[in-house]
C-alpha cells in the first residue's frame, strides 16, 4: 500500500529511526503489523541471507523484526498471566488495605485492653492493700481484745501505783532529807531513841513547810518488801529496828561497824554474803579484827574484789584501815581506781565489799570511828528475841513445820521477786513501745506471757500466804513460851 513504498520507507529511514527502534515497545505491537509482517518472513524469498546480501541493514532488520515476532508471540502466551498477576495485585493491595485496617482496629482493641489490664493491676492492687489491711485490722483487734482480757488488774495496780507516786513526790524532798539523816547518824541508837529523832525531824520539817511523810518509815523508803523478805530468810529478824538496820548495813556509803552482841547481825550478814558469793563464785573471807596479818590479807582481798567480814572489832580500829575505810581512792593515766594500802597502790575492785562487827554489848568508840564507819546498834530488841526464841522452840518441838516455814518464806520470796520482774516486764514493754500498741507483736505476747507468769506466781503467791497462815498458827502454840523467854533474857539483862 501507500505506506509502504520506497519513498516513505526512506523517510522512517531518516531521521531519529535508531533512536526509535532501540526504544520500541513490543508491548505495542498490533495484529495487523504482525500479520504482515508474517506474511513478508512467510515468503521463501525473503529470508536472512536475502536479507544480508541486498543490504547489511536489511540483514540486521531481519533479525530484529524476527526478534519482535518472538517476543510478540511470547507475550501473547504470558499475557493472560499477566493479567491475572495484575488481579492478584489488585487483590493484594485491597488485601494490604483490609490489613492496615484491621491491624489498626487491633492497636486500638489492644490499647483499651491494655488500659482494662492496667486497670485491673491497680484494682487487684488495691484489693490486695485492703485485703491486707482488714487482716491487719483483725489482728490489732484481736490483740487489742487480749490486752483488754489480760491487763484488766494492771489497769488497777497502775492507777494506785500512780497514785502512791504522787504522794511520794510530793513529799520526796524532805523524805529523802529524813532517810539521809538515819542512815548517816542514828545507827548506834535503840529503837525508842531513833523513833524519838525521827519524830523530831519530821516536826522539823513540818515547821519549816518541807513536804515530808507524816508517819516516816525508813524501810518503806528505802527497801521493797521483797528485799525485806530475803534478809528474813537469811535470819534477819523481822522487828522494825532490826529491819532498819539492814537497811543501814546495804544502804550507807560507809562501811558498816555492827554492834553485835548476841551475833545475829554476823549470822544474818554471813548467809546473805554467802549467797552473794556463790553466784559471783568468790569465797567470803571472815578475819579477826587481832588478827596480825589482816593488813596483807585485806590487800589481797582488795585486789580480788571480795566481801570481807572483819569480827571482834574492839573499841578503836586499826589505822591502817583507814584508806580502804575512808575510801581515799584516785585514779592512774589509764583511769584505773586505786588506793594506797599497806605501803603500796593497789587497784581496788569495784566489787570490794568491807563488814565489822563488835561483840561488845556497850563499845565506847572513839568520834573517829563515827566518822570512818556507820556504826549500827544490832542489840536485839525484845521482839526480834521472842521471833528468834520460837523459832529455836518450834524447830526443837516440830522440827517438820520450822522447816516448811523456811522453805514457804524462799518460795514466797522468789515468787514475789518473780511477779514483780513480771509487772516491770510489763511496764517496761508499754513503755518502750513507739507509736501504735497494738502495731507491736512482740509486745502483745511478751505482756501476754507474762501476765500468764504472773498470775501464775499470783496464784502461786496466795496458796503460800494461806499456807503461811496455818504454819503461823502451828507456831502460835509455842509463843507464849518465847514471850516468857525474851522477858526473862531482858530482865536479867537489866539486872546485871
Amino acid at each position: 500500500d501507500k505506506f509502504t513504498t520506497w519513498d516513505n520507507c526512506k523517510k522512517e529511514l531518516g531521521g531519529s529511526f535508531f533512536n526509535r527502534l532501540t526504544s520500541f515497545d513490543p508491548e505495542t505491537i498490533k495484529q495487523r503489523s504482525v500479520d504482515n509482517v508474517k506474511k513478508l518472513h512467510n515468503s521463501p524469498e525473503y529470508t536472512y541471507d536475502s536479507a544480508k546480501n541486498a543490504s547489511s541493514c536489511a540483514g540486521a532488520m531481519f533479525k530484529w523484526t524476527n526478534a519482535l515476532l518472538n517476543v510478540y508471540e511470547k507475550t501473547l502466551q504470558i499475557k493472560p498471566i499477566r493479567e491475572d498477576l495484575v488481579q492478584k495485585e489488585k487483590r493484594v493491595k485491597e488485601l494490604n488495605k483490609l490489613l492496615e485496617e484491621q491491624i489498626a482496629i487491633y492497636n486500638k482493641e489492644k490499647a483499651i485492653l491494655d488500659k482494662l489490664e492496667a486497670e485491673y493491676r491497680e484494682a487487684k492492687e488495691e484489693a490486695f492493700k485492703l485485703d491486707s489491711q482488714i487482716n491487719h485490722c483483725k489482728v490489732k483487734l484481736e490483740r487489742a481484745e487480749t490486752l483488754m482480757q489480760e491487763l484488766p488488774e494492771e489497769k488497777v495496780r497502775w492507777e494506785i501505783s500512780a497514785k502512791e507516786l504522787e504522794n511520794v513526790l510530793i513529799a520526796l524532798v524532805g523524805d529523802c532529807f529524813i532517810s539521809s539523816a538515819c542512815i548517816s547518824y542514828y545507827g548506834a541508837f535503840t529503837g525508842p531513841y531513833r523513833e524519838n529523832l525521827v519524830s523530831k525531824w519530821v516536826k522539823g520539817c513540818q515547821k519549816l513547810e518541807i513536804p515530808v511523810s507524816s508517819s516516816f518509815v525508813l524501810s518503806d523508803k528505802m527497801v521493797d518488801p521483797i528485799q525485806i523478805q530475803k534478809w528474813n530468810m537469811y535470819g534477819l529478824p523481822s522487828d522494825s529496828v532490826s529491819i532498819d538496820n539492814g537497811v543501814l548495813v546495804t544502804e550507807g556509803i560507809r562501811y558498816p561497824l555492827m554492834i553485835d552482841p548476841q551475833l545475829q547481825a554476823a549470822k544474818w550478814c554471813e548467809r546473805m554474803l554467802k549467797d552473794h558469793c556463790h553466784k559471783r563464785q568468790i569465797p567470803l573471807r571472815q578475819y579477826k579484827a587481832a588478827d596480825s596479818k589482816l593488813i596483807g590479807k585485806m590487800a589481797n582481798s582488795i585486789k580480788m574484789g571480795e566481801f570481807v567480814l572483819i569480827e571482834e572489832v574492839q573499841e578503836g580500829l586499826n589505822a591502817q584501815l583507814d584508806p580502804v575505810l575512808l575510801k581515799q581512792t584516785f585514779q592512774d593515766i589509764t583511769g584505773r581506781v586505786l588506793v594506797h594500802f599497806d605501803n603500796q597502790d593497789m587497784e581496788l575492785d569495784k566489787n570490794f565489799g568491807l563488814y565489822l562487827s563488835t561483840k561488845l554489848p556497850n563499845p565506847n568508840f572513839l568520834p573517829e570511828v563515827f566518822i570512818r564507819t556507820t556504826v549500827i546498834n544490832f542489840s536485839v530488841t525484845e521482839l526480834g528475841l521472842e521471833e528468834q526464841l520460837l523459832g529455836e522452840v518450834v524447830s526443837k518441838e516440830e522440827p517438820s513445820i520450822e522447816e516448811a516455814k523456811i522453805t514457804l518464806i524462799r518460795e514466797m520470796s522468789a515468787n514475789k521477786e518473780e511477779l514483780r520482774k513480771a509487772e516491770e516486764r510489763i511496764l517496761k514493754e508499754l513503755v518502750s513501745c513507739d507509736g501504735d500498741i497494738l502495731e507491736s507483736e512482740t509486745l502483745v505476747e511478751t505482756l501476754t506471757q507474762s501476765k500468764k507468769k504472773a498470775m501464775t506466781i499470783k496464784k502461786s503467791v496466795e496458796e503460800a500466804e494461806v499456807q503461811k497462815v496455818q504454819i503461823d498458827e502451828a507456831r502460835a502454840r509455842y509463843s507464849s513460851l518465847a514471850l516468857r523467854g525474851s522477858i526473862l533474857f531482858f530482865v536479867i539483862a537489866d539486872l546485871a
